[in-house]
């Protein structure tokens, strides 16, 4: 497998209409070309509005694939780096469902990926796939 890191993408929270109401999502990210710190809580620049399901330890960061990216462009859906809320886009890696970010120990900012196999089962965000 030849894995590559397509994308670093962070966001702020922005209005979304959801059936009759507004609010604010921190899903929209978008990449970067900056150097982006990382911490327990996330990615330094990337607004987490959601703390209760997203940010902090054990969901710091959120990656993507390019493969399930080509999935759903094969559904008609417009994509781009960042759609999903993703703060990794990762080429070459196979399925989303297949990884997991991983954080080093405190004092190490560095981040790596698992196999979802070394790091837990979470669902898959494609529906034709079983998390």
């Amino acid at each position: 497998m030849n894995m590559s890191l397509r994308s670093v993408n962070v966001g702020q929270g922005l209005p979304v209409i959801i059936g009759a109401r507004s609010v604010r999502s921190g899903i929209d990210k978008r990449p970067t070309l900056q150097p982006v710190g990382v911490n327990a809580g996330g990615l330094d620049g990337d607004q987490v509005l959601n703390t209760r399901h997203h940010g902090g330890p054990g969901q710091a960061a959120y990656l993507y694939t390019t493969d399930d990216y080509d999935w759903w462009a094969a559904q008609g859906v417009a994509v781009r780096d960042g759609l999903f809320g993703e703060n990794l886009t990762l080429g070459g890696a196979g399925s989303s469902a297949d990884w997991r970010v991983m954080m080093r120990p405190p004092g190490d900012q560095s981040v790596r990926t698992a196999p979802a196999s070394a790091a837990g089962s979470a669902p898959s965000t494609r529906p034709d796939r079983r998390g």
